[in-house]
């Protein structure tokens, strides 16, 4: 099977892409062996814009979650509720049968536009 391609992120969507990448690689939530792709989707596909906000608040507290504090705040300031929806569910439709790594998925993340 050819590797899934992400398409071009929706705007703001890097900045979220990037903090959940560093939430998922960096929670104690998640063992070394979840720190996955697959994590991610399923992060991604059981959230809501409220559920992110209390996520990320909770993580602000933890100092190894920091950066990825850091890109979702840049991300709110940006996004209204009703387009953080539209991106969640744009980047669960991207993320669905995807055969990235967690490390390409950064590059994408980390994309000059």
């Amino acid at each position: 099977m050819a590797k899934s391609s992400y398409p071009p992120p929706m705007p703001g969507e890097k900045l979220l892409l990037k903090a959940l990448l560093l939430y998922v690689e960096n929670s104690p939530r998640y063992i070394a062996s979840e720190r996955t792709v697959a994590s991610l989707y399923q992060l991604v596909l059981h959230s809501t814009p409220d559920s992110m906000d209390l996520r990320f608040d909770a993580a602000s507290k933890d100092r190894r979650l920091h950066k990825a504090c850091i890109s979702y705040s840049k991300f709110r300031t940006q996004t209204p509720d009703k387009l953080f929806a539209n991106i969640l569910t744009g980047m669960a439709t991207s993320l669905t049968g995807t055969t990235l790594t967690m490390g390409e998925l950064h590059c994408i993340a980390d994309s000059e536009d």
